[in-house]
């Protein structure tokens, strides 16, 4: 659950990082793309070398540390969007920096309390409340835009959008900072997915006849004997 809310924040920096660069500071076609370019790559570096401090202080502060750092760079986004392009620049790649780590921290830390057998219904939760909440981020940032325009009047509301991302990882971060590891890895130890499993169940027989190549699709044209198998039925079957 918290995890599904900050991923949808760390989404966020990324899908609406273009239009702040282009409306609020005033990038042009080729800024934009280049910034996009270096913030992939700062994104790939930082989460190879947050890599080694995953292993060192847990994947859990690592988390905590990254949604810190991009909420407090958000909103100094938020506080210069008068200044000149380097603050998005500086303050952007910042942000970008911190995105891969705590998206790969998120997965490290699903593994260390996943119970074992389950990791196949763990992850597939997973990535499924990722896709359910999808929505905030966009909504949050579309409605802080929105009242920015209904107080302003004006057109250049956009920098007050990234407020609404900012709301999103504070919110994933005050849903991840309660319980410790130990005492998640306890939870879903304790209280295993309850899920039922599905199992395909395939009824085969076997038939003694000869069968000729050519029905078989073979390209010769002598025939052959064997014993084929044949699917008879499937369905399937619950398992608790």
């Amino acid at each position: 659950q918290a995890s599904a809310w900050f991923r949808d924040g760390l989404n966020g920096v990324f899908d609406f990082g273009r239009p702040l660069a282009r409306q609020t500071f005033g990038f042009s076609a080729s800024g934009v793309l280049i910034f996009g370019i270096v913030a992939n790559l700062i994104a790939g570096i930082s989460t190879i070398l947050l890599g080694r401090l995953d292993d060192r202080i847990g994947p859990k502060r690592l988390i905590i540390f990254s949604l810190i750092v991009l909420s407090a760079c958000g909103m100094g986004v938020f506080i210069g969007h008068a200044g000149s392009a380097m603050v998005f620049w500086v303050l952007g790649l910042i942000m970008c920096g911190f995105v891969g780590p705590a998206q790969s921290a998120s997965r490290s830390l699903l593994t260390q309390i996943c119970p074992p057998g389950y990791q196949g219904e763990v992850f597939g939760l997973y990535a499924t409340t990722g896709k359910a909440v999808s929505f905030l981020a966009p909504a949050l940032f579309g409605l802080f835009v929105t009242v920015g325009h209904a107080i302003t009047g004006g057109d250049n509301n956009q920098y007050r959008g990234i407020m609404g991302i900012v709301l999103v990882l504070l919110g994933g971060l005050a849903a991840t900072i309660p319980d410790s590891t130990a005492a998640l890895r306890g939870k879903t130890h304790t209280n295993k997915p309850s899920a039922t499993r599905l199992t395909c169940v395939v009824t085969l027989y076997f038939d003694d006849d000869p069968v000729d190549a050519e029905q078989m699709g073979s390209d010769s044209s002598s025939s052959q004997s064997g014993r084929v198998c044949w699917v008879k039925g499937f369905g399937i079957a619950s398992i608790a």
